[in-house]
């Protein structure tokens, strides 16, 4: 950037240039903004952005950091000094990298243990962790996808990766292998499982071999400090607590016999839809831990749409009247996303056993 400054400046062009400054928010947002707008980034970033992905509160600070350094770096070798920061409508990165420069006055304020919890310097944190679609939809970094940027290959590529599914039975082979670590993408998910499902890795391997094609996943957890390695997140001396839950595709001939099943058990929420619309839900009535999974009707209707949209990318990959191209078609039609949530985090394998009935 530095250098196409310059030169703009050798062929007489001296309109301001006003570079635009965005800090990462989260790791699977910054990897779905650079696959959708195809920017090449340093390889030292993305292998400093590999060693800490699991820690949002590190991959904010990281990103904080490099924005600062990017900034001082054009305003010392190329004299800008103007510079347009993107927020993504949150605040508390954009404030520390402005005070970080010394261009904004950091709070000096005591906040009294009383301060109500609307007060502006408490406020700003109730978003932060995480975000995305699993999150509060008031919230301004809502409509994230966590499962990254719904991979769809090229026509050759995705036929060598994925290769001709002739049958269901085809794709429950491609989703048990990817579970099992043997296949590092699908369409839905574009990167290898998070650590934190390595303890129920068996136990998704036995639920996709059930025909439960699943594209999201949580254990649940029970008061783990929030600087765990695995299931922590956000800053130091907190605890996580998260419910168990399982997003996936099943057949139109499983889905009575499933809700049957869900309607039974008072501690679980769910959402169903097919590509026709037809929605059916659950929702658990308590609401006594406020906690940062939180599945909307609203989230996941908006969810729904892009879901089956990749059925349709994916099919696309093949020759018009193809095997793979009708097989891929008739399970767009006629299959359900469902979403599910055992809202018990004390007991872990409550939902597993709900759907393994």
């Amino acid at each position: 950037c530095v250098d196409w400054i310059h030169k703009c400046k050798e062929k007489g062009i001296h309109v301001p240039i006003v570079p635009g400054i965005m800090p990462i928010p989260t790791y699977q947002s910054f990897r779905r903004m650079i696959h959708l707008c195809n920017v090449k980034v340093p390889e030292k970033v993305m292998q400093d952005l590999d060693a800490i992905k699991g820690d949002d509160q590190k991959v904010k600070e990281y990103g904080v950091q490099l924005a600062v350094d990017m900034i001082k770096k054009l305003h010392t070798e190329a004299g800008i000094c103007n510079f347009h920061i993107s927020t993504l409508n949150l605040e508390r990165s954009t404030r520390l990298i402005l005070e970080e420069l010394q261009l904004h006055k950091q709070q000096t304020n005591k906040i009294p243990p009383w301060a109500p919890v609307h007060d502006p310097a408490r406020a700003e944190l109730w978003d932060e962790f995480p975000n995305g679609r699993y999150g509060d939809s008031r919230s301004p970094a809502y409509g994230e996808n966590t499962y990254g940027a719904g991979q769809i290959l090229p026509t050759s590529d995705a036929s060598s990766k994925w290769g001709q599914p002739n049958h269901e039975n085809d794709i429950t082979e491609l989703f048990v292998k990817y579970i099992r670590g043997e296949l590092d993408s699908l369409p839905w998910c574009e990167e290898r499982l998070h650590t934190e499902s390595e303890a129920i890795r068996q136990r998704l391997t036995d639920i996709n071999q059930r025909g439960y094609w699943t594209v999201s996943s949580q254990p649940a957890v029970n008061g783990v400090p929030s600087e765990d390695k695995i299931y922590g997140w956000g800053p130091k001396g907190g605890y996580v607590y998260q419910k168990a839950f399982l997003e996936f595709f099943v057949s139109d001939q499983h889905i009575k016999e499933l809700l049957a099943r869900l309607y039974k058990d008072s501690s679980i929420t769910f959402y169903a839809t097919n590509l026709k619309n037809a929605v059916t839900w659950g929702v658990f009535p308590g609401k006594e831990i406020i906690q940062p999974t939180i599945i909307e009707k609203a989230s996941f209707e908006a969810w729904k749409d892009e879901a089956f949209g990749l059925w349709k990318e994916w099919e696309e990959q093949y020759p018009p009247g193809s095997s793979s191209q009708k097989v891929l078609e008739e399970i767009r039609q006629s299959y359900w996303l469902v979403n599910v949530v055992h809202n018990d985090f004390q007991k872990s394998d409550l939902l597993f056993n709900v759907m393994l009935a």
